[in-house]
């Protein structure tokens, strides 16, 4: 990967290593994903049937890929 830092990548030594614009895996995102404090006080006193609501891009995905990884890891 080295020869391709110059030419084809670069802001190597940026630390971009992709187009930073394209969509995160789900791994990348399973890592990135984060619940504010309050949510995460109450996460596990959440009743049976919770209901997620927001904009479009408010973050809907993430909080519920932030809030299956908390629970997943406990």
């Amino acid at each position: 990967m080295a020869e391709l830092q110059g030419d084809y990548f670069p802001l190597w030594n940026l630390g971009y290593r992709c187009n930073p614009f394209r969509a995160l895996t789900r791994e990348e995102w399973y890592d990135v994903a984060r619940l504010p404090e309050p949510l995460l006080e109450i996460l596990h006193q959440l009743p049976p049937l919770t209901q997620i609501l927001g904009h479009k891009g408010s973050g809907k995905t993430s909080t519920l890929i932030a809030i299956e990884r908390q629970l997943s890891s406990h």
